[in-house]
């Protein structure tokens, strides 16, 4: 398993907290009854003093239950019974020698929790507390906050001030003494006294403050480090806001008061639940072994953390190898606690091993998002993915897939057969697994013959089953690869060409060139294969013209120094050693290919902090900066990486794990004229969704669609976050199916927008076809579909007397105004062909005699969420029944054959003449059925066998 490669690339996404604490967050008081359900534990169980606390986790208290947890060093978090929260997030960076950030953030379900922030020197806090109205946010104060199950939020400040961050947009600064509430509705009221609020709140606020002050209390009470004037503080607010506490309570905080002034708890001087001093030192070691050079450490940022405890430190440690070691002491301390925390043989051996496609050390970023999202999946999903390969390199991603797709994954991989999942395990087709149904992956696994499933195997293409398998255009992929000689094949696999790229000349010259493996893993490592086997730059004979491409690229890289071969892996520079000779001038400029890689790595080597976010970011290996010719600003770069750093955390993960359609210079560096949105308006959309959209946001892979202003047409941001929620309240068998036809696969956006009613219609109606049809339905292009000087034909008419179902789709069309030409499709049973959003055939200029054939008496269906239009095409005779359905159908000069049963189903499910109308069928021109011509709704009504319904039946 490959961070970079292979988790970068393994598809979709999945939700999760992809951080972990920067600092142990411990529990160091409990009393009473409280749980705590961690994520990577199956069940609720009681909390336990002194235990770690890891992000996800849950705590619930009961009617007497108090819990105390550190988010970071000198904060307490105080949480008061009958309360249900989550550790969200926590981390913390040092950005410089004096400069330091803790991060945390607490999600409060219900009930209210109080937070005391004692700020070192030189460390800035962002510590915050969420909520349903928005985010509290603080850097060195004392406050509570509460919301209740009707939705009502009440904040009081007892020292300093806090700012609150609203759900809708809305900012404010509450100060000492102020209470503050929220309605579910929004509205909100700031106070000095609790006589300012309506009758109907005040009782709830003088509970409120009463609470809190009973939290502190027992929080002293129990020995609790606070600071000496938090609970005087907190009855001075009680007492600023007109509230008088009752009795019995006035006598208890009297008596804690008392005890405080009069002696020292030993707990006092030793924090509850904190390691010896011996066992929490700071890590700020800086990682230089990237670049091979002493002179150039490989950092990010310089994180700092408390090291994990000394035994299980100890222990893991122990286990590593000599290599091992040396890579696990360069790492900073929070990825060690991670490893740690994991304790996982395998996914150690991933994190300590080099990259393979470029020889270098995973960024500390790889391997903050993906150790992270290990730690967070479920033990059982965990050992699921070990079974589908020990080694971990073919499954699918943690980081890229929600919990919920694992699950869904997870429960198809179980109606499997044994014999099923061993073949898919010995293919290493564990990626095709997810978010597919049992039947389907059924069926690709039983299409394949015993010489297919080899091929598979040769060539390393597990990963592209699903595009294999029952596919019978196929076919001829596996005739070519079956030509190949095992030096040929063991090619294709090492440079994982896939089934649609790999060629038979440039196989025989990447043999002959490469005799050398080091030659190999060279040009492996350089990560040229897209353009290396990209057969539209063939000049000439092709064997030739890649052996002298192959052999060029090499020597270009042998006259490089030792440091500008690592930044050229690095950066992912290795097209401009493909494209040009070293002292070929490039963009134009008066700069050669040679000196601008001795530029760039002038620039790596002269910062050092950067050069982690040069690899993460991906800068250089966008030809239009790399090939321009023009003088590198610095300072320019400088800010842009700077940039990336500081992004949130979400969007940096986000931006990670997607397939990348951007280049960051130019996200970053917006302009009017930029393609893009604005990184202001993407953290903002990331930042609004819940922990479940954002999951889902990854399993549909539709970052094009929230990073490319005009990736979405007339659609809207609004419009992508109501196919979050769509996708939330399908059905499994739905979301199956949008995975089987292609409608989420490599960053399709054609989900967006599409009519909801037409589209489930469409879902419904593949979920309940057979596995078999589902499995071997072939994927069609709008525009290279039609034919040009000819028909294209899809399908066949052979052996008739055995029908067999057939079935195309069109999973990527987004043009409204896209039409397909000069095509025909044919089945010896029955038919089925759809599009994610429109189905639009004419052929009108020399189309085929007949564009619909099935066999006799079998049955012809076409699918579209939006739109079919349907323009001179032709049926066969032999028909029995057509059926449509689309949220609207355009029907012109076409017939329908006598005798045929024909259903069209529209939002609507009324007829219109003469023109296209939304949610209609429409019979705009010369439509007939047999002989007759359909111009008016009397006409219609004479015909019993053409049948007009809505899309629900």
């Amino acid at each position: 398993m490959r961070f970079i490669t292979l988790f970068a690339t393994f598809g979709l996404a999945m939700l999760m907290t992809l951080s972990l604490p920067a600092q142990t967050v411990r529990v160091i008081f409990t009393s009473g009854q409280a749980s705590m359900h961690r994520p990577d534990e199956a069940a609720p169980r009681p909390v336990v003093k002194g235990e770690t606390i890891i992000i996800g986790t849950r705590i619930i208290t009961g009617p007497d239950g108090r819990v105390v947890i550190t988010p970071m060093p000198g904060v307490k978090s105080i949480i008061a019974p009958n309360t249900t929260l989550v550790l969200e997030s926590v981390s913390e960076t040092r950005t410089s020698v004096s400069e330091t950030t803790q991060s945390a953030i607490l999600d409060l379900k219900e009930g209210s929790i109080t937070s005391d922030l004692e700020k070192p020197e030189g460390v800035t806090y962002d510590y915050s507390i969420r909520t349903a109205r928005g985010l509290a946010g603080a850097r060195g104060t004392t406050f509570t906050v509460g919301i209740n199950r009707a939705g009502i939020q009440t904040i009081i400040v007892s020292h300093g001030s806090i700012t609150l961050n609203f759900t809708d947009g809305r900012t404010a600064v509450l100060s000492l003494g102020q209470l503050s509430v929220t309605q579910a509705a929004g509205d909100t009221q700031d106070v000095n006294s609790v006589g300012e609020l309506p009758e109907t709140d005040q009782q709830a606020a003088q509970t409120f403050i009463e609470t809190t002050i009973t939290t502190i209390a027992e929080a002293v009470s129990a020995g609790i480090e606070l600071d000496t004037s938090t609970l005087t503080d907190a009855l001075d607010t009680a007492k600023s806001l007109g509230v008088t506490l009752p009795p019995e309570l006035q006598s208890t905080v009297d008596e804690v008061l008392k005890t405080t002034t009069t002696e020292t708890s030993p707990e006092m001087t030793t924090e509850p639940g904190t390691e010896p001093a011996a066992d929490t030192t700071v890590e700020t070691t800086i990682d230089s072994t990237t670049t091979g050079s002493s002179t150039a450490p490989d950092v990010t940022t310089i994180v700092t953390e408390t090291v994990a405890p000394a035994g299980p430190l100890a222990t893991f440690r122990a286990r590593l190898s000599a290599t091992q070691l040396s890579v696990f002491d360069a790492l900073p301390v929070f990825i060690k606690n991670q490893l740690v925390t994991l304790n996982d043989a395998a996914i150690t051996t991933v994190a300590l091993s080099v990259d393979s496609e470029t020889g270098l050390p995973h960024t500390h970023e790889d391997l903050r998002i993906h150790l992270a999202a290990f730690i967070d999946t479920p033990p059982e999903i965990r050992a699921f993915l070990k079974k589908l390969d020990p080694s971990l390199d073919n499954v699918p991603d943690p980081a890229s897939w929600s919990k919920a797709a694992f699950t869904r994954s997870f429960a198809s991989w179980n109606a499997l057969t044994l014999a099923e999942q061993n073949t898919i395990t010995n293919l290493g087709a564990g990626e095709t697994i997810m978010n597919v149904s049992a039947s389907y992956l059924s069926a690709l696994l039983a299409s394949l013959d015993a010489s297919q499933r080899s091929y598979i195997l040769q060539a390393g293409w597990g990963d592209h089953l699903a595009a294999l398998a029952g596919k019978p255009t196929n076919v001829s992929v596996f005739n070519t690869f079956a030509a190949l000689n095992s030096t040929q094949r063991a090619t294709v696999k090492f440079f994982e060409l896939d089934p649609g790229t790999f060629y038979n000349p440039n196989i025989t010259a990447a043999v002959q060139a490469l005799a050398n493996a080091a030659d190999q893993s060279t040009l492996r490592q350089l990560r040229i294969a897209d353009h290396l086997f990209d057969n539209s730059t063939i000049a000439g004979d092709p064997f030739t013209f890649f052996s002298s491409k192959l052999t060029a690229t090499l020597s270009f890289y042998n006259l490089l120094t030792a440091d500008q071969q690592t930044v050229v892996r690095a950066l992912g520079l290795g097209s401009l050693l493909y494209d040009y000779a070293p002292a070929q001038l490039i963009g134009g400029s008066a700069v050669t290919a040679q000196q601008r890689i001795a530029d760039i790595t002038q620039v790596y080597l002269d910062n050092p902090t950067l050069q982690q976010a040069m690899r993460d970011a991906e800068i250089f290996a966008e030809n239009n900066f790399v090939e321009s010719g023009d003088p590198i600003n610095i300072p320019d770069l400088v800010s842009t990486l700077t940039t990336y750093i500081n992004l949130p955390e979400r969007t940096r993960t986000y931006l990670r794990t997607q397939d990348k359609t951007y280049d960051f210079y130019t996200l970053a560096n917006h302009d009017g004229s930029s393609p893009y949105r604005t990184l202001s308006d993407i953290n903002a959309f990331l930042d609004g969704l819940s922990a479940e959209q954002f999951g889902t946001l990854q399993d549909l892979g539709l970052s094009r669609a929230l990073i490319e202003i005009n990736s979405l047409g007339t659609s809207t941001l609004l419009d992508l976050r109501n196919v979050l929620t769509y996708f939330e309240q399908l059905p499994d068998a739905g979301k199956f199916v949008l995975s089987e036809l292609g409608i989420i696969d490599g960053e399709n956006i054609a989900l967006v927008g599409a009519d909801t009613q037409g589209l489930n219609r469409l879902l419904t109606a593949y979920a309940n076809l057979p596995g078999t049809l589902r499995g071997s339905t072939e994927r069609l292009d709008e525009q290279s579909a039609g034919g040009i000087a000819a028909v294209n034909t899809y399908g066949n008419l052979a052996n008739p007397a055995t029908p067999v179902d057939r079935s195309f789709f069109f999973p990527r069309g987004t043009d409204p105004t896209q039409k397909i030409q000069k095509i025909a499709f044919q089945s010896t049973g029955d038919l089925h062909v759809g599009a994610t959003r429109y189905l639009r055939i004419d052929n009108s200029t020399a189309g085929p005699t007949t564009t619909f054939t099935t066999g006799a008496g079998h049955d012809l269906h076409l699918y579209a969420a939006d739109r079919i239009d349907l323009n001179s095409t032709a049926f066969a005779a032999t028909i029995a029944n057509i059926r449509m359905s689309a949220a609207t159908i355009n029907l012109a000069n076409l017939t329908f054959p006598d005798g045929s049963n024909v259903e069209l189903r529209s939002k609507l499910g009324v007829a219109n003449f003469g023109s296209s109308a939304f949610g209609k069928v429409n019979f705009i021109s010369n439509v007939s059925y047999g002989p007759v011509v359909i111009t008016n709704q009397t006409i219609l009504n004479t015909i019993p066998q053409i049948q007009i319904g809505t899309l629900t039946p």
